[in-house]
């Protein structure tokens, strides 16, 4: 997020969010900068799916002159998603992928957004752009949440050109050597490898929630570094380090 923020404040993404009333314009900063992490996210779901909204716009007269033979599949998807839409469940997102005439406009719909990124002008490219760094960010998400060790490891080695190339020093330094350590974890490490490819990678605090799961710094966030630093926990409760470990151990 700090790099998307860096590297699109000054292209407007900034004045956006705070014109349109998302965010704060004392907030927009630590958003762009990424430290603010909850609404962060929020801003760029949100300005991601205001261009994928225009993207499908641009869409449909695309298809017409170019694919008009497959309108009738557009018009069966569109029936497809309504029902989707009213009910939505396993059952009917999995009619719904399966379905032939949304595989098909997905595939042209895919085709569009390749040519948005290569043949329709410089404007065009760039913004796509921010939304293929966007997909790799929902993909980390993603990953973090269902504890996936090989989507986090895919996502983080599409990342690292862009670390590169918008000047994240830090990130374009240790993310290859992080990445290269990690790709040869079942061969050094295959324990650990085999407790991350079970969803070692993040913690599921809450087991009705199977999209829950959340980084294992974040939990100590949440729990350890928490009860420290608020009162009625750790904080101020003793100055004995056995006391405190006690506590510790009892909660």
């Amino acid at each position: 997020m700090s790099t998307i923020g860096t590297w699109l404040q000054d292209a407007g993404l900034k004045d956006l969010c705070v014109d349109s009333g998302v965010v704060a314009e004392g907030s927009a900063s630590g958003v762009m900068e990424g430290r603010k992490y909850k609404r962060a996210v929020r801003i760029h779901k949100l300005v991601y799916e205001a261009l994928m909204r225009l993207a499908w716009k641009g869409f449909i007269p695309w298809l017409k002159a170019n694919h008009r033979g497959n309108m009738v599949h557009l018009d069966e998807t569109l029936r497809s998603m309504s029902t989707l839409a009213e009910g939505v469940c396993n059952l009917a997102y999995g009619d719904v992928v399966q379905n032939p005439s949304c595989v098909r406009i997905i595939e042209l719909f895919q085709i569009y957004l390749s040519f948005l990124r290569h043949y329709n002008g410089s404007l065009s490219t760039f913004w796509m752009s921010y939304v293929d760094t966007v997909e790799i960010m929902l993909r980390l998400l993603r990953a973090s949440r269902e504890g996936n060790w090989m989507l986090h490891l895919a996502s983080i080695r599409e990342m690292i050109p862009r670390c590169f190339a918008y000047d994240k020093l830090n990130y374009a330094r240790f993310l290859p050597f992080y990445y290269a350590q990690m790709s040869r974890l079942a061969t050094d490490h295959p324990e650990v490898h085999a407790h991350f490819q079970e969803g070692g990678i993040s913690v599921q605090l809450v087991s009705t929630n199977p999209f829950g799961r959340i980084p294992v710094d974040q939990t100590i966030e949440m729990t350890v570094n928490k009860d420290t630093q608020t009162p009625g926990g750790a904080k101020g409760f003793s100055l004995s380090q056995d006391a405190v470990t006690r506590y510790y151990l009892t909660s």
